[in-house]
């Protein structure tokens, strides 16, 4: 059975500033396939996550889908079944209380429940 490639990053560079986090890192994911990162700290690891997830400034380089270029949008990725759960405790430090409890809804089961606990909570909305 032949597996098709899901995602791919091509010749990934990312800067933070003037530090040089990734230098033409390419990546390949098939279909069905668990990759796990690995290596010492400050190898690249989480960065190429937030490449991967629109949280790093892709300075050049091509992120793919199933073949098609794709920038990526960290809701984007999520609707398309990859997770990424970061490491401390500024995750999405750039969301309101609010746009985290919305994306916590709207993964939920119970979304409607959930959106109403939110509005209730957070706007004062019976």
């Amino acid at each position: 059975m032949k597996t098709e490639t899901l995602l791919q990053l091509k010749d990934i560079h990312v800067h933070y500033g003037g530090v040089k986090a990734l230098a033409g890192v390419s990546v390949n994911i098939d279909e069905g396939e668990i990759v796990a990162l690995m290596g010492p700290n400050g190898a690249g690891k989480s960065t190429i996550l937030k490449a991967i997830f629109g949280l790093a400034p892709i300075d050049s380089g091509v992120v793919l889908w199933e073949g098609q270029k794709f920038k990526p949008v960290s809701y984007e990725v999520v609707e398309r079944g990859v997770s990424f759960v970061p490491q401390g405790r500024r995750v999405f430090h750039h969301l309101t209380v609010l746009d985290k409890g919305k994306i916590y809804a709207e993964g939920n089961p119970k979304e409607l429940i959930e959106q109403k606990i939110l509005e209730k909570v957070f706007l004062g909305k019976s």
